[in-house]
């Protein structure tokens, strides 16, 4: 079941930072779709009033390369932070995992022996270590 579908969190904490998500409008934008801030905890999310209408996947990866360009933030890498392409593809990469993560919980999957998804191990003997 997609559990993220026409969804986006209205607030988050990261790495201690409350953020909250906003719909802005900004004339002079520079034709961003939206931007983030550390400092007063913000993602922010254009709205874009130029006929043109932007769908709720568009919104969501939005959401997700400003979400990825915190983390990088927060982890003290700012360098990383402005690599464009790495934030776009980190954010896109956690947007695809959420959507089309299908969930299980724990305790149904370590007792459930007819799950699709099981717990293997194996006992290696001493030859096999070596």
């Amino acid at each position: 079941m997609n559990k993220i579908k026409n969804c986006i969190p209205k607030r988050c904490t990261l790495g201690g930072v409350e953020f909250t998500t906003k719909f802005i409008e900004n004339a002079a934008n520079g034709g961003k779709l939206g931007d983030s801030c550390t400092t007063d905890g913000s993602i922010n999310i254009q709205k874009i009033n130029y006929g043109l209408t932007q769908i709720h996947t568009q919104i969501q990866n939005t959401y997700f390369h400003e979400l990825a360009h915190n983390i990088f933030g927060m982890l003290g890498r700012i360098d990383l932070s402005d690599d464009e392409v790495l934030v776009q593809g980190v954010g896109n990469m956690i947007f695809e995992f959420l959507r089309t993560c299908d969930w299980i919980r724990i305790e149904e999957l370590k007792h459930n022996n007819e799950s699709e998804a099981t717990f293997s191990f194996q006992t290696l003997n001493q030859s096999q270590l070596k």
